[in-house]
Order: structure tokens, then C-alpha cells, then sequence
């Protein structure tokens, strides 16, 4: 539609914290397509030669208040971070880059909120304690005193993100292309139970564009940022039968149910990737996006995820790449394991 095309009225300058892993050169890549004047701020270490037409201003935010020099004395009118595990690098960085920008943007996470025990999480359920001592802290956490310090350093002018799963190009996790792999080749798949648990994720390239218009337009706030593009809840048999649809038509789910999957101590999330049943978090995979869109965010139909999940999985990884080995790059059953299981349905 027109909101898409519209070239943005002015250039802005921006600076990306980080940008060369996942989320980043997804943002990276849109904001220069929409003519913006992007700089990069970071080691230079990790996949350097991504962006070799980008200014780099070297630094290591681990490095505390030095790592920032190369920063010293500049203005942008928007800075986005993206995603630093810990909250002491956002602790530094907003102080240091507090009098650099009008806008900081920060990729947070749906982790913040306090527990998924209710469907349609907003942005103001309640959010985790950080009231422990910090050696205990996870990931929440990190992230909830992150946002808190951003808040705090850019009261009148912060963005604040929340995606759930982010699924797409550069995905470092093979949760989403095991399935898809799978359907590609073919064969019995044993299903995620009866496949009538809730599955959400946000097409990274969805989540960089939103992120690129809410800089643009100056949107301050936070929002939830989970998809995909869906009529109502999007349950696994439905997300599935799309993929064998586009994929292969010939591969067949075996289904099951829950405690089917709980007596043979299959692990959600690990050996059923991206998986979550309902009853364990029914909120998990049922967050509310309302507020983001409302505000513009855009989602793209699934099979478009599929395709460049696949593209970049094919790019990485050999044709027989084994999954079931653990780990985020092989999750999934072992393959014999999963046909024992499949012989036991049958």
C-alpha cells in the first residue's frame, strides 16, 4: 500500500549499535534502502565484510566508558541498539550517548513480562522483579533493566521493542527450518502434538521495517512486535499445512497429542523446535501486537519467511545437515528416536 512506498520526507543520520549478526543487518539494510545516512558502531569483528560501503566507528562496549571514544562529540538524530544480552553495556551505553541523539531505539524482548499464564499480554502487563541480586539475573532480567535504563536516560524520546521468536534471513537458530527442511524432504514428520498449539514469530525483515518507520515518524513508546500475519490465532496444523502447501505436498505430519509427547519425554522448544504446548505458558505464543498494528507494523504472509528461512539455511548449512544433535543450529528428535515414535503411533 502507500505507506510502503513513501520515500521518507527527510534523510535521517543514524547509528546502529551492533548490526552485523541477525536483527541488525536486517535494520541495516532497509534504513539504507530507504535512503537514510547509516553509520555502524562496533567491533568490527563479527562479519566484517557485510557492509563495506558503511562508516564503522570501531569500539568494544565491554570495554566500558573508553570503548565509546570513537564516538565522542557526535549527533544523530536517531541511535538504535540492538540487542546486547546485558544490562550493563545499555548502562553504559545510554550514559554515554545520552546528549547524541534526539531518538534511541532498543530491541528489547517479550521475555520482560512477568509470566505467560494470560492470552493477549500488552505492553502494560506486568514485567519481571529485578528486585533479586544481579548474579542471579537472567536473560528477563538483563532485558527489563535494560529498557528501564533506556527509559530513564531518553525519557521523552525512546522506542522500545518486544518480539517474541524472530524468525527469517541470517536466523541463527534452525527451530523454524527444521520444520521446513523436513517437510522438504519428504517422508513421516511426527507432528507437535495435535497441532492445535499457538505459534508466533515475527519475520525479521517485518520487525526492521517497523523499527525504520517508527524512527522515521518520530513513534515513541513501546510495543509488542510478535506475528505472523494471521486471521486470528495461527495454530501449528494451519502453519504447517501452509508450508507443505508451498513446500512439499507429499510429506506427511504424523499427529499425536501432549501426553503422547510428555510419556516419551519429548522436550518442547528442543526436540519439538518452537514448540510450546498451550497449557505449559498459554501466553507465550498469544501475545497481543495490537498497539504496534495500529501504529503501522506490517506483516508479511508466511511463505515469505518460509522461502528466505530456507535460502539462508541452504546458503549455511550441507544438503544432509543432520538435525537432532542439540543445540540451536540442530534442534529436533534424533532421527531414530522420532521413528520409534512414529512406529508407535502407527
Amino acid at each position: 500500500g502507500p505507506f510502503i512506498s513513501a520515500r521518507p520526507q527527510t534523510k535521517l543520520n543514524m547509528l546502529v549499535l551492533g548490526g552485523t549478526n541477525f536483527v541488525g543487518p536486517s535494520i541495516v539494510r532497509y534504513a539504507t534502502r530507504r535512503g537514510h545516512n547509516v553509520y555502524l558502531f562496533n567491533r568490527g569483528l563479527t562479519n566484517p565484510g557485510l557492509f563495506p560501503k558503511l562508516p564503522l566507528f570501531k569500539g568494544d562496549r565491554n570495554e566500558g566508558a573508553v570503548g565509546y571514544r570513537s564516538l565522542k562529540d557526535k549527533f544523530w538524530d536517531v541511535i538504535i541498539d540492538t540487542w546486547p544480552e546485558r544490562s550493563e553495556l545499555v548502562k553504559e551505553a545510554t550514559s554515554q550517548l545520552q546528549g547524541a541523539t534526539k531518538h534511541y531505539l532498543f530491541i528489547s524482548s517479550i521475555s520482560v513480562y512477568n509470566d505467560f499464564s494470560e492470552i493477549g499480554i500488552d505492553e502494560n502487563s506486568p514485567t519481571v522483579s529485578t528486585g533479586i541480586p544481579t548474579h542471579e539475573w537472567q536473560y528477563p532480567e538483563h532485558k527489563k533493566t535494560a529498557e528501564e535504563l533506556v527509559r530513564e536516560a531518553f525519557p521523552q524520546k525512546h522506542t522500545i521493542f518486544r518480539p517474541g521468536p524472530i524468525k527469517g534471513w541470517r536466523d541463527p537458530s534452525n527451530d523454524l527450518a527444521y520444520w521446513l527442511v523436513r517437510i522438504r524432504r519428504g517422508g513421516v514428520i511426527l507432528g507437535p502434538a495435535d497441532g492445535m498449539d499457538p505459534i508466533q514469530f515475527i519475520d525479521v525483515s517485518d520487525l526492521a521495517q517497523f523499527v525504520i518507520r517508527t524512527a522515521e515518524q518520530g513513534l515513541t513508546g513501546t510495543f509488542n512486535t510478535t506475528g505472523p500475519l494471521s486471521d486470528g490465532t495461527l495454530h501449528w496444523k494451519t502453519l504447517l499445512a501452509q508450508a507443505q502447501k508451498k513446500i512439499n505436498k507429499d510429506a506427511e505430519i504424523k499427529w499425536n497429542n501432549a501426553g503422547f509427547l510428555k510419556e516419551h519425554a519429548v522436550e518442547p522448544l528442543s526436540e519439538m523446535p518452537l514448540w510450546l504446548p498451550v497449557n505449559m505458558d498459554p501466553g507465550f505464543m498469544q501475545i497481543s501486537a495490537r498497539k504496534a498494528l495500529m501504529a503501522g507494523l506490517q506483516l508479511r504472509p508466511v511463505h515469505r519467511t518460509f522461502r528466505d528461512v530456507l535460502s539462508w539455511f541452504d546458503l549455511t548449512y550441507p544438503p544432509d545437515f543432520k538435525f537432532g544433535e542439540g543445540g540451536e543450529k540442530s534442534p529436533g528428535l534424533p532421527r531414530e528416536k522420532e521413528k520409534d515414535l512414529i512406529n508407535t503411533i502407527s
